[in-house]
């Protein structure tokens, strides 16, 4: 774990027990909905992982092409292209495109309500 991951990770636990100290039932009750939320979520970010890991073992020249990735299945995608001999620019560009809204990504973006009810995809009423 290098510096930052875990001066980010110590920041988040201090909060954490910053906002448990001042109000301990908001907190429980926020611990609650983020668990229920990630768990509500979790399916299709597995799916969006097992679609992403497919296609660079499949298809790895087009990927970026085609692909749109949620920015929490990229970033763990960086160190192993840093490690293949890509610059740390490339990286940073790659995933800046990747994580742009796509199809793919559609059901995280909105939480999994139907597009076509969305004013942008579909019908306004």
């Amino acid at each position: 774990m290098n510096l930052t991951t875990l001066s980010i990770n110590i920041f988040a636990l201090s909060c954490f027990f910053v906002a448990f100290i001042k109000d301990k039932q908001k907190t429980k009750q926020a611990v609650k909905i983020a668990v229920k939320t990630f768990i509500k979520i979790l399916h299709t970010i597995l799916l969006i992982v097992v679609l992403v890991g497919l296609l660079l073992g499949l298809v790895p020249a087009l990927t970026g092409a085609i692909l749109y990735i949620p920015s929490i299945v990229a970033f763990p995608f960086a160190p192993s292209f840093i490690k293949a001999g890509a610059t740390i620019t490339t990286v940073a560009v790659f995933i800046t495109t990747l994580t742009m809204i796509g199809f793919v990504t559609l059901p995280l973006e909105y939480g999994g309500a139907s597009i076509s009810r969305h004013p942008v995809y579909g019908a306004t009423s």
